[in-house]
């Protein structure tokens, strides 16, 4: 079969970025750490806009070998995964996040969530980072919930790249409930923000992230037996769907509950917050960064049937992935 045509400057460039800076790392002492890879990685990442870097990338990865493990296809590989359509963020303003935190509960049966203050002051500090304006509403009922929602879905986002909702409170399985002991369909929380509700963030990506319990059932856990074996067209008029680009992220599958520490705060959320802030700098997606959530959460617990899992469900049409902030990371607790 005939190889296809490629652009031999952008194929120089692309060899010049990826395997100049492999090389570099290897006669630097073999220094392969990931600090490197990611720093390599981020510099040819922002070449990705470009449709002609994309095409010779995908065929720069298919020639490779793939059974070495050299900083340059470490590179290579990192980047590669970076391919395809991704959400523009370019405004001044990435969006408003806006937290609902219910702490103290008027619904005697419902008890106080003790460590839900670290959990709200760690996201309000990561997206802040991450150039949201947070707002924070603290021990919201169901009418205070569904107004809150209501109003924002009124704002004008339009000089905004996305929105993110988030919600700490108790839960039935598909609700969260209010202050007052009522609850609130998740799909209440959702639907003003579709195409039909919002319209200013139509073609935007809505992020939402509940921490709350979804049943009253424990999860048990299983154990592994592992081996060594690792395996927009000019003039052209497009539609979606009113219901696209949503990401809904939950702290525990239905019928089940979640865990939180009352001095360190929710296993998800404090999951949630840590992988965002390791790896928004590697360019990484917010599905890879939830992927991982799932991955670390899923690890915690003692033997005693203490585990949890939690889920996302994605409309997503395109990648996430938030800019690299010029400040440091926050400090979490």
């Amino acid at each position: 079969m005939t190889e296809p045509k490629h652009d031999t400057n952008v194929s120089r460039l692309l060899y010049f970025l990826i395997f100049s800076c492999g090389r570099c790392l290897e006669e630097g002492g073999a220094i392969h750490s990931e600090e490197h890879i990611n720093s390599s990685h981020a510099v040819i990442f922002h070449y990705l806009d470009d449709e002609s870097v994309v095409s010779e990338l995908l065929r720069l990865k298919s020639c490779q070998n793939r059974s070495t493990r050299s900083p340059s296809l470490r590179i290579l590989a990192r980047v590669s995964c970076q391919v395809g359509e991704i959400y523009t963020m370019n405004s001044e303003k990435r969006g408003i996040c806006l937290i609902v935190n219910n702490f103290h509960f008027e619904e005697p049966s419902l008890e106080q969530r003790c460590g839900t203050m670290v959990d709200a002051d760690c996201l309000e500090k990561v997206f802040e980072w991450l150039g949201f304006e947070v707002r924070i509403r603290q021990d919201c009922n169901r009418k205070q919930i569904l107004s809150l929602i209501q109003e924002l879905s009124s704002n004008d986002h339009s000089q905004m790249d996305c929105l993110v909702c988030c919600v700490l409170s108790h839960g039935k399985e598909d609700c969260v409930c209010g202050v007052d002991g009522r609850t609130v369909k998740i799909t209440e929380l959702m639907k003003p923000f579709n195409g039909q509700g919002c319209n200013s963030l139509v073609g935007k990506p809505k992020l939402f992230f509940i921490q709350a319990c979804q049943g009253s059932e424990r999860q048990k856990p299983v154990f592994l037996v592992t081996d060594s074996h690792t395996d927009e067209a000019a003039g052209v008029k497009i539609s979606i769907p009113c219901d696209a680009d949503f990401l809904l992220a939950v702290s525990s599958i239905p019928s089940y509950v979640s865990y939180r520490n009352p001095t360190h705060g929710a296993r998800f959320i404090q999951s949630l917050c840590q992988n965002l802030i390791k790896m928004v700098p590697r360019n990484c997606h917010v599905v890879d960064i939830l992927t991982k959530v799932n991955g670390d959460v899923s690890q915690m617990g003692g033997w005693w049937g203490s585990k949890q899992m939690p889920r996302y469900d994605s409309c997503l049409r395109k990648n996430v992935v938030f800019p690299v902030p010029k400040e440091s990371p926050p400090k979490l607790r």
